[in-house]
């Protein structure tokens, strides 16, 4: 059975609409996603005063130095997570000094000790940006 001509334009509206409709919502959004991490100015991470772990602008750990190996990398956003392994044995003394170019970060010591790891998170007030580096430490002189 035919549709009427009303009918038929009808379900031309209907259809038209739907459409429109579902361009607008499929539309990107103007919406800005990008974090900038050097916003941290973070330079290198001092532990115990001797071994140094030195990172790019953007906060990353540079490869180069025999103390340290990166083990992991999350790029996420706005969280950045870098894990480490540090050629130290394990301390409950182990201090951490993080330098940066700005004065205003925030550093968290999180002491993971059933887990043989450190979390070193840095922040600063009023950007989203934060980079947590997962730091653990291997015993040189255990032989594996």
């Amino acid at each position: 059975m035919p549709l009427s001509k009303l009918n038929m334009k009808t379900m031309k509206t209907i259809i038209l609409s739907i459409l429109i409709v579902l361009l607008i919502s499929c539309e990107e959004k103007e919406t800005d996603n990008t974090y900038n991490f050097q916003v941290l100015g973070i330079e290198k991470i001092v532990i115990d005063g001797n071994t140094e772990i030195t990172v790019n602008s953007d906060g990353m750990p540079e490869k180069g130095s025999s103390a340290y190996v990166i083990v992991s990398v999350d790029n996420g956003t706005p969280v950045r997570n870098y894990g480490l392994t540090v050629w130290k044995p394990f301390s409950d003394e182990t201090n951490f000094n993080v330098a940066s170019k700005y004065g205003d970060i925030s550093v968290t010591i999180e002491k993971k000790a059933e887990s043989g790891y450190y979390n070193v998170i840095v922040s600063r007030k009023g950007f989203d940006e934060k980079i947590v580096y997962k730091i653990g430490f291997l015993n040189p002189s255990v032989n594996l």
